[in-house]
C-alpha cells in the first residue's frame, strides 16, 4: 500500500485525489519498517506545498468566540480535511496506531 504513496509523490503534478489519498494515508505500520519518521515527515512538507499552491484553506475560528478551539485545513479532491487543531487537543488523530497528515 505504501509503494503507491511513493509513486504518486515521484509525481511532477499531483491531481487532487492523489493530495487526498496520500494526505488520509495511515503511515503508522510503515514507520521505521519502509519509512523513517524523518522520512515521513519529508513527505508531509512535500505534499503540503502541492496543497498549499493548489488548494482553498477553511476553518472554523470564530471572531466572537476567540478564545475557542477550532479546526483548520483545506479543501482537497472536494473533501474538507481537517490537517491541524487549536486547543487542547492538539493533533489527537496521531495516535493510537494512526499517523496521517491530515484526516
Amino acid at each position: 500500500m505504501i509503494e503507491k504513496v511513493f509513486k504518486i509523490m515521484e509525481k511532477d503534478v499531483l491531481t487532487q485525489a492523489d493530495m487526498a489519498y496520500v494526505a488520509t494515508f495511515n503511515f503508522y505500520p510503515y514507520i521505521d519498517e519502509e519509512i523513517s519518521l524523518d522520512g515521513y515527515h519529508a513527505l508531509e512538507e512535500d505534499l503540503m506545498q502541492f496543497i498549499y499552491d493548489s488548494c482553498e484553506e477553511w476553518s472554523d475560528y470564530d471572531d466572537e468566540y476567540p478564545d475557542n478551539t477550532y479546526d483548520w485545513g483545506y479543501i482537497v479532491n472536494g473533501q474538507r480535511l481537517t490537517f491541524g487543531h487549536h486547543g487542547r487537543a492538539g493533533e489527537y488523530w496521531n495516535t493510537n496506531g494512526n499517523l496521517s497528515i491530515a484526516y
